[in-house]
């Protein structure tokens, strides 16, 4: 009888390890799949808001809501045929031979304007001059004007104040200055506007199922190409860049881009832009002010600014 207890108590404990192992297998299935992680077969994303994109028949990956930037969003080898446009809102899903990658979009480029704080003293020149885009002098009761000699210069001059003591500007140019936008200047208008609609959503579709189609701003579905798994590629309009190059790289054509989503298009002058880093090298060349070059780009290393050399601005400490 005793020997027969023993037996139940150790059948009921097994039972209860099993159990307990059972119950473990049973969580580690139900977290489902990270970011990055293959999902083929209808297996789920842990995360929520990741969707399941299908590359291929035979290959399907988790991915985030948003994709970082410069990451791949799509492809269209033959074998792989898929675009899942989910770039950060300043960029967009822009071929680049087989593949598709987030890259910054289009923007007018400008030329930068340098520091627009109130330095420039009395009589010196301003606004496309000494100081591209800066009309801030020194001396409160001064202007920046065209020059009263009638010379085609624009320089800060004492503010003209009439008999009864109002101040005449009709001088005075009222344009709006030409604003130099960086790589994150971007409006919500800007951001593409996609429905979720457009993904199949990871809880409650199978990967195999999923069927990514893309519709442009103006609602064409002129699909210039299908995949074998539905996929729907429409044309990304006009406004693309057609190449891209490299930082310390011409960009001076309007349809040449910055690779490297961070870097900017900085424009020296009518004849030639230049892509550079989002922080410069130490020491590295951040403006000129020869006369047909007129531009700086105040992105220094931390610790140091861009200050004169002569004709040339430098980071210096």
């Amino acid at each position: 009888m005793q020997l027969f207890s023993m037996a139940s108590v150790a059948f009921l404990a097994l039972a209860a390890v099993r159990a307990e192992d059972m119950a473990s297998l049973h969580l580690r299935v139900s977290t489902g799949v990270s970011d990055w992680g293959v999902c083929t077969g209808g297996q789920k994303c842990s995360n929520p808001t990741s969707v399941c994109v299908k590359y291929s028949n035979n290959y399907s990956q988790c991915k985030p809501n948003v994709l970082p930037q410069g990451e791949l969003c799509g492809q269209n080898d033959g074998t792989n045929v898929w675009k899942y446009d989910k770039c950060p809102s300043n960029q967009k899903c822009t071929p680049m031979g087989t593949d598709f990658r987030c890259t910054n979009k289009k923007h007018h480029k400008k030329s930068a304007k340098k520091d627009e704080s109130c330095t420039i003293t009395n009589e010196s020149q301003c606004d496309g001059q000494n100081w591209t885009g800066s009309t801030c002098c020194a001396d409160s009761s001064y202007e920046c004007r065209w020059s009263d000699d009638g010379r085609n210069v624009k320089r800060c001059q004492k503010i003209v104040v009439d008999d009864d003591g109002s101040e005449d500007y009709s001088d005075n140019d009222d344009s709006e200055l030409d604003d130099y936008n960086d790589i994150d200047d971007y409006s919500e208008s800007d951001i593409d506007d996609y429905s979720e609609s457009d993904y199949s959503d990871s809880d409650n579709s199978d990967s195999d199922d999923i069927v990514v189609v893309i519709i442009d701003d103006s609602g064409s579905d002129d699909i210039i190409d299908g995949g074998s798994n539905g996929t729907s590629y429409i044309d990304s309009g006009s406004d693309d860049y057609t190449s891209f190059v490299d930082d310390w790289a011409d960009c001076s054509d309007e349809e040449v881009g910055c690779s490297n989503p961070t870097s900017v298009c900085v424009v020296y002058s009518d004849y030639y832009a230049q892509c550079k880093p989002e922080t410069l090298p130490s020491g590295e060349l951040c403006g000129q002010d020869d006369g047909t070059n007129v531009w700086t780009y105040d992105h220094c290393p931390s610790g140091e600014t861009c200050q004169a050399n002569g004709s040339d601005y430098r980071c210096k400490a």
